[in-house]
């Protein structure tokens, strides 16, 4: 009965020990984020004693597929803002980034000439004030473009992430599947499932599959496989002619899936930016050709007729103007063609009178040949071009940069902030209610810790109590 009694104490002292051990692992990760609070779960012995069957963890499915869904929208909004924002920068026009001052000194500096066509002062204003403005127009485009190749650069380094994390999963489960007998291993693994899983989310939009024996199967959005059983696909990063970035999947391009996560957050940073560099190229190419097409009305100073205000830079390789190439094609404030009379260069101001019209509407300037030979050459990237052309002719060219680059730009941030502050308010409250049913209480776990150090001290006292009796036995046979 001693030595059954004893066997009875050191399995109970082991079992008890393990629980101690659990609880204090709970204790020492009360701050780890991701963590699931583990209990063990005990059952009786047949031959008396008690063992730990299984450790409980405790995870909420729903709340963590809840959190995943909330948690890509979110880091899809948080990436897109941050693009939306070095963009807003570029046309802020109250802190004078933007174009607004540039065009109103340009149309400003006519006035001058208006008034006085021999003055030479005021010729030269307008070829500074010209140059500025083009300035402006070609460092907002090269920032553009920065701003794109940075955001592609990023694109690229976050599909090296998301390979390395699908890979990563894929060992979880090989893990998790091969049949961890453990339990706290198991729990431990599921944890790091979990923190993945999570990790994942922030990177691209997922659908998750939960296995009865722990894995998971995720895909994208659109259904293609990411990670099946233990097999991780590899995503391909690429670009096309115009610089835009392509994910392959199984030799299937999913780029245009992407809406979510970090990935589709930059993805509609860089369809932005193009719909913007196709705003601005427009602006830029129907601004120049207008001006141009009054400017060659005129005559300038010597009574020789005008030539193109504006041309391109001399070392781009495109057939047109726009606002990657637009230069100024004067060098000599006597080539100003302010006079609509040859006879009278110095004295007539008709030409650039019209020429100071062009600020409020350029109706009528162009021939409908013209028309629609400049609206041909107009980007057409997403259907906009004879849209555009149709608003700078009916408004003005201040009003096109005013409503449709500037104001738009603001707009899309406002749009995007509400649904950022939305979803983050909404992965805060999944997240409290995740905590609240996985995050360790210490309060419980001081409770937990005192009562199984009495059952281990209990076990403990059954062996000596055991021990003594056997010693007295073998005492009393001596």
């Amino acid at each position: 009965m001693s030595l059954f009694s004893s066997a009875i104490g050191n399995s109970s002292l082991l079992t008890y020990k393990k629980s101690i051990d659990i609880t204090n692992q709970n204790m020492a990760n009360v701050f780890t984020n991701g963590y699931s609070r583990k209990t063990p779960v005990f059952s009786d012995l047949v031959t008396g004693g008690v063992e730990i069957s299984h450790v409980e963890r405790s995870f909420d499915q729903n709340l963590h597929t809840r959190y995943i869904s909330v948690n890509q929208r979110k880091a899809s909004d948080e990436e897109y803002k941050g693009m939306l924002d070095q963009v807003e920068t570029l046309y802020n026009d109250l802190q004078g980034s933007g174009l607004a001052s540039s065009m109103d000194a340009f149309f400003n500096a006519f006035n001058d000439v208006a008034v006085n066509p021999a003055n030479t002062a005021a010729r030269q204003e307008v070829l500074s004030a010209a140059q500025a403005l083009t300035g402006r127009i070609r460092s907002t485009h090269s920032d553009l473009e920065q701003i794109k190749s940075n955001t592609v650069l990023t694109f690229r380094d976050t599909v090296s992430q998301i390979n390395e994390l699908t890979s990563k999963l894929g060992e979880l489960n090989l893990n998790i599947g091969s049949g961890v007998t453990e339990a706290t291993a198991k729990a431990a693994y599921l944890d790091e499932r979990d923190r993945t899983l999570q990790s994942l989310s922030t990177l691209i939009d997922t659908k998750v599959t939960y296995n009865a024996n722990g894995t998971v199967n995720v895909a994208t959005a659109k259904g293609f496989d990411m990670v099946l059983q233990n097999k991780a696909n590899t995503m391909s990063f690429s670009t096309d002619v115009q610089g835009d970035p392509h994910v392959t999947l199984g030799n299937i391009d999913i780029t245009s899936d992407l809406q979510n996560g970090t990935l589709g957050g930059q993805l509609r940073g860089v369809n932005y930016l193009n719909k913007s560099l196709e705003d601005l190229n427009d602006f830029a190419t129907a601004f120049s050709t207008v001006v141009n097409k009054q400017h060659t009305q005129g005559f300038d100073a010597a009574g020789t007729a005008g030539v193109d205000f504006f041309g391109k830079d001399p070392g781009s390789t495109l057939t047109k103007i726009d606002a990657s190439n637009i230069t100024l094609n004067l060098d000599d404030p006597a080539l100003v063609a302010a006079s609509a009379d040859s006879a009278y260069p110095e004295s007539d101001n008709s030409n650039v009178k019209k020429l100071l019209e062009l600020k409020t509407g350029f109706s009528g300037v162009l021939t409908p040949a013209e028309e629609n030979a400049l609206i041909a050459t107009l980007n057409d990237f997403d259907g906009t071009a004879s849209a555009n052309f149709d608003y700078m002719k009916a408004h003005s060219f201040n009003e096109f940069y005013n409503s449709k680059i500037a104001a738009s730009i603001g707009f899309e941030v406002q749009h995007v902030t509400t649904s950022l502050e939305t979803n983050s308010f909404l992965q805060e409250s999944i997240d409290a209610q995740i905590q609240a049913k996985s995050g360790v209480n210490m309060d419980e776990e001081l409770a937990n810790l005192v009562k199984l150090q009495r059952a281990y001290e209990a076990s403990a006292r059954i062996i000596t109590v055991s021990d003594e009796l056997l010693q007295t036995t073998l005492n009393m046979i001596q």
